[in-house]
């Protein structure tokens, strides 16, 4: 006749404290802050309607360093010249940032 198999109190122990281990460590890694990202080039730079109200429309090649995508619904760009400000320019479309790539926002 086989005896049933007990844990002992310390493996049991052993085991709540890997399970809290690994639970802060995931908790911990979530709760990195994201890094802002990172202006590359830009181009396509273009210029029209110079006589009435001018239109400025480039392409503006940036990184995203962190580890997760993002979606870019709202998003602003002020132009400046020796701390004067010449123009302002936001999103048309909605563009995707990937997770430590370069991507264009048109």
């Amino acid at each position: 006749m086989v005896k049933g198999f007990r844990f002992s109190s310390s493996i049991i122990a052993m085991y709540q404290r890997f399970l809290f281990l690994v639970t802060s460590l995931f908790v911990c890694a979530s709760c990195s802050s994201l890094k802002p990202l990172e202006y590359r080039s830009l181009n396509n730079f273009n210029v029209s309607n110079v006589t009435s109200t001018p239109q400025l429309t480039f392409d503006l090649n940036l990184f995203n360093p962190n580890t997760v995508g993002a979606k870019l619904k709202d998003f602003n760009v002020e132009l400046e010249l020796n701390g004067v400000k010449l123009a302002t320019a936001s999103l048309a479309d909605v563009s995707h940032a990937g997770a430590q790539s370069a991507f264009t926002v048109p």
